[in-house]
């Protein structure tokens, strides 16, 4: 079963200016994905999976809530022009670790505050970021 949101829809939310899909689990996680290029949201074997520009997955049964909110909330992000990853919500000295798709370790960056900015690779591709025991999977253009 695939969710599919119109562009009206999209229109609709950015207009008061909730640009933001936040994903609340019950350990008190949150995940938010930009709805700057709206993502495609599935349900597939009790998990629910989320891909846009961060692609994730969680197990339906431990997602507390699913709202939309303005840009100041707690979640992941990527700047396509820095080239980078942000994670916010995290404890100070989380460790994020970024993966080549074949697994080799390219670099660790630990948060600073409640957050951290990993920079990606110049190459395009996908890869992988770790951080507090989750794994996102991200699309370099």
């Amino acid at each position: 079963m695939s969710l599919f949101f119109s562009w009206g829809c999209f229109q609709n939310l950015m207009a008061e200016e909730l640009d933001v899909l936040v994903v609340e689990l019950k350990s008190d996680i949150s995940y938010k994905f930009s709805l700057n290029e709206p993502p495609r949201f599935s349900l597939n074997n009790g998990r629910m999976e989320v891909v846009g520009d961060v692609e994730t997955s969680f197990e339906v049964s431990n997602v507390r809530q699913i709202y939309f909110a303005p840009s100041a909330s707690v979640g992941v992000s990527k700047n396509e022009a820095k080239s980078d990853v942000r994670v916010e919500g995290v404890q100070p000295g989380s460790v994020a670790y970024l993966y080549a798709a074949d697994g080799k370790l390219l670099g660790e960056k630990s948060a600073s505050g409640n957050a951290v900015e990993v920079q990606l690779p110049n190459e395009a591709g996908i890869y992988m970021l770790q951080v507090n025991g989750r794994t996102f999977k991200i699309r370099k253009r």
